[in-house]
């Protein structure tokens, strides 16, 4: 009898702790030797032509001639930080609601990406797929480096990873890790901010904070207008009347509150019954042991 109340105790203690174990994979690159050896060769032969500029003095900066040279300055490489970001189908919201899959929205088109001592260097395939240096962004303007944030979050998702891909959109500005449970889907956004001024979505979506795809694709749609885009236009999509935008969202932020509160609510009651079952199971194993002593 004691060791069948100790079993039904360890149970309801294991149902009070509702965190489910971590198996998450080591985070990979997605890089393959016959890719390393096309981004050092293509950084080589960049790094070749940017000597040679330099040795002529064929460079001319508006903002002078130390920015220009730190700006093509690949030194400081290290391969084993590459990592591919794949491109998210152009007007991503429609194609969502057609299939909400958000797996399906990312192509199979891609850049790689490598910090050096001074840049973050983009490396695009050609029209024979061999990488080559598209362009470079200094590292104090690009703060985000997609696998370090990968290593920070992922282990705080509570389910088994199978898939981890990282994903870019030109026409929304912003990147992202997505990852693919056994159970869910899940996006991990970082929004870019064109100079001049914010993104559009701060305040809705955080930068490095969990979302399942429903929400954030709600939000995407709440924030932008694709009946305004012109496709021979450059830039991004454009927004619709700030106002409503914010109606719009802050309306969808109060169902999510709701529904994650309602969700909170149940977790409470269910651990309430758990505690009161504990509580049962002691009291009726003191009247067992008195029951036995008569």
């Amino acid at each position: 009898m004691k060791k069948r109340i100790l079993s039904l105790l360890i149970t309801a203690v294991s149902i009070l702790n509702l965190n489910f174990i971590v198996s998450a994979e080591s985070i990979e690159n997605d890089i393959n030797k016959t890719e390393m050896n096309q981004a050092e060769e293509a950084i080589d032969k960049f790094s070749d032509e940017f000597s040679n500029i330099t040795e002529t003095g064929k460079i001319y900066s508006i903002n002078g001639e130390e920015e220009m040279v730190r700006g093509l300055n690949l030194d400081g490489y290290d391969l084993s930080r590459a990592y591919k970001s794949y491109s998210i189908y152009g007007l991503m919201i429609d194609s969502y609601k057609e299939n909400p899959s958000f797996s399906s929205l990312i192509s199979d088109k891609y850049v790689v990406y490598l910090p050096s001592t001074y840049n973050m260097i983009a490396l695009y395939p050609d029209e024979n797929n061999v990488l080559e240096v598209g362009s470079t962004t200094s590292l104090d303007e690009r703060t985000i480096y997609m696998t370090e944030e990968a290593e920070k979050v992922l282990p705080t998702i509570d389910e088994e990873i199978i898939e981890v891909k990282y994903a870019n959109s030109y026409m929304y500005y912003f990147e992202l890790i997505y990852v693919k449970t056994t159970e869910n889907e899940y996006v991990i956004p970082y929004l870019h901010k064109p100079a001049l001024f914010p993104h559009p979505l701060e305040g809705i979506i955080e930068n490095g904070k969990i979302y399942d795809p429903e929400f954030f694709m709600r939000a995407m749609d709440n924030t932008y207008d694709i009946e305004k885009n012109n496709p021979e236009a450059s830039g991004g999509v454009p927004t619709r009347d700030e106002a409503v935008a914010m109606e719009l969202n802050n309306k969808l932020l109060m169902e999510f509150n709701a529904e994650k509160n309602s969700g909170n609510n149940y977790l409470i009651i269910f651990s309430i019954a758990a505690g009161a079952l504990i509580v049962v199971l002691f009291a009726g194993a003191g009247i067992y042991r008195k029951i036995k002593k008569h």
